[in-house]
């Protein structure tokens, strides 16, 4: 019931229609609470925008870790977790959570201008813009928002520039690691049903090691797939890099920006190998490819059962 009613309060906000000035518009604020692969899909739209207002400060409300990502993104000016950080006035609030929770915290940011997800997939805003319908990928919804602010978008790649880790040249160094694919079979906890299966990537993994290719196995500490995974090969183990638990997430980051191809389930790390642009063959259970996924050159998406 108590959600029912957050429900109807959010489609009560932002229906008063002021008139859009551009030239008010000094700071904005886009709200992205999800995690790192929402958050890199938005991209290309939060981009567009940025371009759109080329003199306004930008800040981000996100989670963790989607906040080292978005980092490594030069249009995003500072991240914030909670709006109490905020200490200068918003101009515009973009909302690209499609949820009861995002229209709440664009209504308490407070803005002059709101736009965004504030009441489902179709955008809306409390100036007037033209009629939207919600499209079924997820990348052409957040374009929407750009496209109904007047910015151009181009060709969608996911926005993010690599650093350099020290760390990770050693260790490709002293792992020789010249030629070498990114396999990762991990999911995030509460998700295992996106997981292809340790069998599945152990005979895969056998087939890569059979073409002369190093693999490396990486994730957060706890993660247990690539562990479990490297058990069931049984054929060429000394080429294989187990580095779960100990690079940071800009030092995995790094590390799949060399690889020469990355294989794995629906996560973050797909996307962010998306972003990096390397060859990604990214592995779909029950979440849809063709609504999460960024189609493109040496980019392929399968919907495994």
């Amino acid at each position: 019931v108590a959600r029912q009613l957050l429900r109807v309060y959010a489609k009560s906000l932002f229906n008063e229609k002021k008139i859009f000035e551009k030239k008010k518009i000094k700071t904005i604020l886009f709200i992205q609470k999800y995690g790192i692969g929402d958050y890199l899909m938005s991209t290309p739209a939060i981009n567009a925008i940025t371009k759109k207002f080329p003199k306004a400060k930008t800040i981000l409300l996100c989670r963790k870790p989607a906040d080292l990502v978005a980092k490594l993104n030069p249009a995003i000016d500072k991240t914030i977790f909670d709006l109490d950080e905020l200490k200068t006035k918003i101009d515009l609030v973009v909302s690209l959570n499609d949820s009861v929770e995002g229209t709440i915290l664009a209504k308490k940011a407070n803005a002059d201008y709101a736009i965004g997800f504030l009441n489902g997939e179709n955008v809306k805003a409390n100036f007037e813009i033209p009629k939207t319908n919600g499209k079924y990928n997820l990348i052409e919804n957040y374009l929407q928002i750009a496209h109904t602010l007047g910015a151009k978008v181009g060709n969608p790649e996911f926005a993010m520039k690599v650093k350099k880790e020290q760390n990770v040249e050693k260790l490709v160094k002293k792992h020789k690691l010249s030629k070498f694919i990114f396999l990762n079979p991990n999911t995030r906890e509460g998700a295992e049903a996106k997981n292809w299966g340790n069998t599945n990537y152990a005979q895969l993994a056998e087939k890569v090691l059979a073409k002369g290719y190093k693999i490396v196995f990486c994730g957060a500490k706890g993660e247990e797939d690539g562990k479990k995974t490297i058990r069931l090969i049984h054929n060429s183990k000394s080429k294989i890099v187990d580095l779960t638990g100990e690079l940071s997430l800009n030092e995995t980051t790094y590390l799949i920006s060399k690889t020469k191809a990355y294989i794995g389930n629906d996560t973050g790390l797909m996307h962010i190998a998306i972003a990096a642009k390397i060859p990604t063959i990214g592995l779909f259970g029950p979440t849809d490819s063709k609504r999460l996924f960024l189609n493109g050159k040496k980019r392929f998406a399968f919907q495994v059962k």
